[in-house]
């Protein structure tokens, strides 16, 4: 959807409906220059496919998701982001790794 989108900095995606979404894979892939994105809206309980969703994104820095969207972390291995929740807690990427695989 927005990949390869070098130029993409930043984005409002809270009006997005993703309920029915099944495959996210590569959405944001090589957008190069995003730094943070927020993604607490999204609703990942039907997503079965993430690959490379984040892949190229080398300057991302801090991602929010909502706590019933914790599978999206397995998509943020080997990204220096910071993870946060909706609430604005920090979760802790390795912890979660660890502790689901």
């Amino acid at each position: 959807m927005f990949e390869y989108c070098e130029n993409l900095t930043n984005i409002d995606l809270s009006s997005f409906d993703t309920k029915n979404v099944t495959d996210m894979s590569a959405i944001f892939e090589d957008c190069s220059n995003l730094t943070n994105i927020d993604l607490s809206s999204f609703d990942t309980n039907n997503v079965t496919k993430m690959l490379g969703m984040f892949g190229g994104c080398s300057k991302l820095n801090l991602v929010k998701i909502n706590n019933s969207s914790l599978n999206l972390i397995e998509q943020l291995r080997g990204t220096y982001a910071n993870i946060i929740d909706q609430f604005g807690n920090n979760i802790s990427k390795d912890n979660y790794l660890n502790n689901n695989n």
